[in-house]
């Protein structure tokens, strides 16, 4: 159904947008943790 092909795309597209920040994140400071780490 549609409506599914609609939810997997928002999935992906959710998860590609986790994966960017992430991403984004360590190339501005290739120190820090991702997830960043609790004390």
């Amino acid at each position: 159904p549609k409506d599914r092909d609609y939810a997997v795309r928002d999935a992906i597209a959710s998860a590609d947008e986790a994966a960017a920040d992430r991403a984004a994140a360590t190339a501005a400071d290739p120190q820090q943790t991702w997830p960043p780490e609790s004390d």
